[in-house]
């Protein structure tokens, strides 16, 4: 029998995340990550979110749209099985049917740059919350997928901490 990809049920994200997902991008393995893209004409910097894991999108909330009316394209993805994004494969209980490759930081990192590629983004600064930073971090240091290193903006990525949605930021 060949692994099929797991998809989450329809609305399953209506209670997790604050951005709807319009966009989907099939990955590598077959995987459905699911994103939204907000403001895609906006002049300034685009920015790709990257959240922690076991975080939804609503960890951005405020940041998101601050960011979106100072002029920048936003990218906002669910992390893979989380929300409305897919695994390559039922978890079954307790995960036992994933690997760690499944769910690893580079994995998460190509992931990342599949959402890029799909909006048509060409290069990004990524935010990133706990893992996402991790993930961030992953990207910039080494080529974990046929992409250049090029796809995020050379050495520029933003850690944030749980006291975020608190901060102001200045443009």
């Amino acid at each position: 029998m060949t692994d099929q990809p797991w998809e989450p049920p329809e609305g399953v994200d209506a209670s997790y995340a604050l951005f709807a997902k319009e966009a989907r991008v099939r990955v590598d393995d077959g995987t459905s990550i699911a994103y939204t893209f907000r403001n895609p004409t906006g002049r300034s910097i685009p920015l790709l979110f990257a959240n922690g894991w076991s975080c939804s999108d609503a960890y951005w909330g405020k940041l998101v749209t601050d960011l979106e009316a100072r002029g920048h394209p936003c990218l906002v993805p669910d992390t893979r099985g989380h929300g409305a994004s897919g695994l390559p494969r039922s978890p079954g209980r307790g995960a036992k049917n994933l690997s760690l490759s499944d769910v690893s930081i580079p994995r998460v990192a190509r992931d990342l740059v599949a959402v890029l590629d799909d909006a048509g983004v060409e290069r990004a600064v990524v935010i990133g919350h706990s893992m996402g930073t991790q993930t961030a971090r992953s990207r910039l240091g080494s080529a974990v997928s046929s992409s250049t290193p090029s796809d995020f903006h050379p050495n520029s990525h933003i850690g944030v901490s749980g006291s975020l949605p608190q901060m102001k930021f200045q443009a």
